[in-house]
């Protein structure tokens, strides 16, 4: 028998890599194993069997497996991203059994039904393909269509006349095609036939499909005073986003330099998976095969990852790897971003990969680019220069050294061998091209801020993030030289820049913790708004960036707004509505870096400035009182009698603030962080001095501390309605719960960087996961009831009567509300902020610290038409952040 051979309906290219890196932190992926595909068929052909299944909503990928002997055993035979398959190199006369399961991150599912086909030399011609369906995309069409029995392949053609004039355009394997190349706003038509050995079939049913401009994607509305700022195009990932990559079935892969991690969004910005890695990924690339490869920074090693995910090699041949480039023999090379300065090139063999050369480039080496020629260039940050790697009869050697601008790090050559470099501190791009004895400076050209990375485009033009300036800029060939063509903002902190085979631009923002894509084609957008869900809508505006501010507005009124693209021939249709609903904000100054915050019976607002070793008094008379307490204070709480507890961060001790003014400073813990108060009045405070792994419970009755171990670096604490603690543990990404007398009862897997914490009248538990841009609610007994995005960095965490959930937001500057199913009911912009604790009063006015020097708290003001909020009657937890 032939060895079988198994083709999958995607078409795998050379993929461009980007590279670059970042920050700290640490990650953890979770969800569910998919379900078993259903509907799997069996199409038998000439020594071939075609296989068709339905997708299984989660699932990254899918096995497929064989038998000759129903009910099995079953053998593997193939893994694939699509929903169809085909088997060749079968027995003809043989009866074959398949299953096909689905794969995520989480696991393997069950089989799917078991199908049997007995592949057979044809006899007559196959039957005409059916249920052939085109999907119109921008200048493209997607086509797909069911298998004809007898089949070995399928011709496809065009026409712009419905039912003449058809021109084949292909012949493929496959049961799906894409016709690329077309012109939007042409209307096609499609048909389909079958071919084996005996002849082809006649026609399918015809279809017609107009590719367009596609209208926007993900359109977000976050409001603020009497405004709302919307985005779209931009998708949120991990923490830290750095590097950038895309495959060939159009997925973006982003390295989350903080939390560990690297996502995969669908080309619609959807979430695919997140997938664990090393400490610190950056540089990502793409190889040959499908496969996915990450330098991991802090972990001194690469990994590699399939198509679906999995880690299927991790390669310790780097100190601190940087970037990262596949070369056309498929060949790996990874920058040694150190004083050393090295280069590794890591081959393939049959026992795996290894290291096949080590090669002295400058100090502290970050990008790297391969021409076509398969020289290695690569950016010496520290060096100001870039080394050019060249092959020789006798291995690669150093080709010679050139001059850039300060401090290189991206790099990108283009069509003609022109290499481009970003120069990140001298914020400019240089250009050099080849000469006879090197490459020498052809152009430097000024862009934004920082620049960071660098791609090119299919026309040619130069694309740059501009770190600092949050931004991305384009340069353009004219007659006369090169310009810039356009600066576009993005989101905080670009990063990684890609560019698909639609010539669509995505973009890291390291900042924000999202990934922006600018669309090919489009010379702007409109923004509509109504005060009608669905509207009429009304004209607001035109921007050419992913973004746009909506004022004036009237605050307690709800608007809803949607988005449209422009371009050449006219208007796309209409993005997803959003809404959001204007609120008063009002702002106070208070203390240097404001932390925590909290509000006591009176009414009175009461926050910690961390940097002053100082408490402000708000009172609800006007008055400003600041008292003075331990060093470097971030959390606080109020207990029964209205007395005001605030932890040093610092040295550890607690001062206790009384009603009368005076205030006592007990010798407690090491380096305490945040704290709460039961019902007795014990205090209970976590210690992230020392070890990093304790809490203290201070008896104020007999002045006596307990000292308790919890998980790595505690930080936020909350006390249910049964008296049991329960800690966040930062650096572990867990939760700790303690009984009233400090036994544990468990440990709870949450997210990336616990920190704030919190706990609803149901007695369910919610954590802001600072790492992970989301919020985990647990169950009183630490079972995970869900978990739900929330804004950038969540730090301090609140909950009003109704249950809904508040989550100060760090790193965007927002506010996110949630109701008590985890669904969004609002975002709100406390511009130029950094939001820390957070606290609700008796009226319904949210409060929280803006924790930035010359600091303020802003209260967010109750409107009557919008969201309702009530006093908290339970403990509430108030602080937040990093120290």
């Amino acid at each position: 028998m032939r060895a079988k051979t198994i083709f999958t309906f995607i078409t795998i290219g050379i993929l461009a890599m980007i590279v670059m890196a970042g920050c700290s932190g640490s990650s953890k992926s979770s969800g569910s194993k998919p379900l078993a595909p259903a509907g799997l068929t069996a199409t038998p052909a000439n020594s071939q069997v075609t296989l068709q299944w339905s997708a299984s909503k989660g699932a990254t990928s899918y096995n497929v497996y064989d038998a000759t002997t129903t009910g099995g055993p079953y053998k593997r035979i193939s893994s694939t991203t699509n929903t169809n398959v085909v088997v060749t190199g079968l027995t003809n006369g043989t009866k074959y059994y398949f299953v096909v399961t689905a794969v995520n991150g989480a696991g393997e599912s069950g089989y799917s039904n078991e199908v049997s086909a007995t592949p057979a030399s044809p006899t007559t011609t196959p039957a005409a393909p059916t249920n052939l369906v085109a999907v119109a995309g921008n200048t493209q069409v997607t086509l797909t269509w069911s298998a004809s029995v007898g089949a070995t392949s399928y011709n496809v053609y065009e026409s712009t006349t419905s039912g003449s004039g058809y021109v084949k355009i292909t012949s493929t394997i496959n049961l799906n095609d894409t016709v690329v190349g077309l012109t939007n706003d042409t209307k096609y038509y499609f048909v389909v036939t079958a071919v084996n050995s005996i002849g082809e079939s006649g026609y399918s049913n015809e279809v017609s499909a107009t590719p367009a401009v596609p209208g926007p994607n993900n359109l977000v509305a976050v409001a603020g005073d009497s405004q709302v700022s919307l985005s779209w195009n931009t998708y949120s990932v991990g923490s830290g986003p750095w590097g950038i990559a895309i495959d060939a079935s159009g997925d973006a892969w982003v390295t989350n330099n903080n939390s560990n991690t690297v996502s995969e969004l669908s080309p619609a910005g959807t979430t695919i998976g997140t997938y664990t890695v090393g400490n610190g990924p950056a540089g990502i690339a793409i190889d040959h095969s499908g496969n996915i490869w990450v330098a991991n920074y802090r972990s001194n090693y690469v990994s590699e990852l399939s198509p679906a995910g999995t880690t299927i090699g991790i390669y310790s041949f780097n100190t601190q790897p940087w970037g990262i480039a596949v070369d056309s023999s498929n060949n790996i090379w990874v920058t040694d971003d150190n004083a050393v300065g090295q280069v590794t090139e890591i081959t393939s063999t049959t026992s795996g990969y290894v290291t096949a050369g080590t090669y002295n480039v400058g100090s502290y080496p970050e990008g790297i680019a391969i021409d076509a020629s398969g020289n290695v260039l690569v950016t010496n940050n520290l060096s100001s220069s870039v080394t050019e790697i060249t092959s020789t009869t006798s291995g690669y050697v150093t080709a010679g050294t050139y001059n850039v601008g300060s401090y290189p790090v991206g790099i990108a050559i283009d069509a003609s061998g022109n290499v481009w470099v970003a120069n990140n501190g001298s914020g400019n791009v240089t250009e050099i091209t080849a000469a006879t004895s090197g490459y020498v400076t052809a152009g430097t050209y000024n862009v934004g801020s920082s620049p960071e990375d660098i791609a090119i485009d299919a026309s040619g033009d130069v694309w740059v993030t501009n770190n600092g300036s949050g931004n991305v800029t384009e340069i353009t060939s004219t007659t006369s030289g090169y310009v810039t063509a356009g600066t576009y903002t993005v989101g905080s902190g670009p990063a990684g820049i890609a560019i698909d085979s639609n010539d669509n631009i995505w973009i890291a923002n390291n900042g924000s913790n999202t990934v922006t894509e600018m669309k090919a084609g489009i010379t702007g957008y409109k923004v509509y708004d109504s005060t009608i869900s669905g509207g009429p809508y009304n004209y607001v505006g035109f921007t050419t960036t992913t973004g746009y501010t909506v004022s004036p507005l009237t605050d307690g009124t709800r608007y809803y707004f949607v988005v449209t693209a422009a371009y050449s021939k006219g208007e796309s249709g209409y993005s997803n509505q959003t809404s959001a609903l204007p609120v008063t904000i009002n702002s106070y100054l208070v203390g240097n870096y404001p932390a925590g915050v909290a509000i006591d019976a009176s009414g009175d607002v009461w926050i910690v400035n961390q940097s002053d070793g100082t408490v402000n008094e708000l009172t609800v008379a006007g008055t400003t009182l600041t008292y003075t307490v331990v060093s470097y204070p971030w959390g606080i709480a109020i207990d029964a009698a209205g007395d005001v507890w605030v932890p040093g961060s610092e040295y550890g001790g607690a001062t206790e603030i009384g009603t009368a003014g005076t205030n006592v400073t007990y010798p407690i813990g090491s380096g305490l962080s945040n704290l709460a108060i039961d019902a007795s009045g014990n205090v209970w405070a976590s210690d992230e001095g020392g070890s990093r792994n304790t809490v203290v419970e201070y008896i104020t009755t007999t002045g006596i501390a307990y000292t308790y171990t919890v998980g790595n670096y505690p930080w936020g604490v909350a006390i249910d309605f049964t008296g049991n603690v329960w800690v966040t543990n930062s650096w572990d990404g867990t939760v700790t719960e303690l009984s009233s007398t400090g036994i544990t009862i468990g440990t709870y897997g949450v997210g990336s960087g616990p920190e704030g914490i919190a706990i609803d009248q149901q007695g369910n538990v919610w954590v802001a996961n600072n790492g992970g841009n989301n919020v985990t609610e647990l169950s009183g007994m630490g079972v995970t009831i869900g978990t739900y995005p929330v804004g950038s960095g969540p730090e301090g965490i609140a909950i009003d009567h109704k249950g809904n959930v508040w989550v100060a937001n760090d790193g965007d500057g927002t506010v996110t509300e949630l109701n008590p199913a985890g669904e969004l009911i609002g975002s709100y912009l406390l511009a130029g902020a950094a939001p820390e604790g957070i606290a609700i009063d008796a009226s319904g006015n949210v409060w929280v610290t803006n924790w930035q020097y010359s600091g303020t708290v802003a209260e967010l003001v109750s409107a009557t038409t919008g969201p309702q909020f009530f006093p908290v009657t339970g403990p509430q937890f108030a602080g937040g952040g990093n120290n």
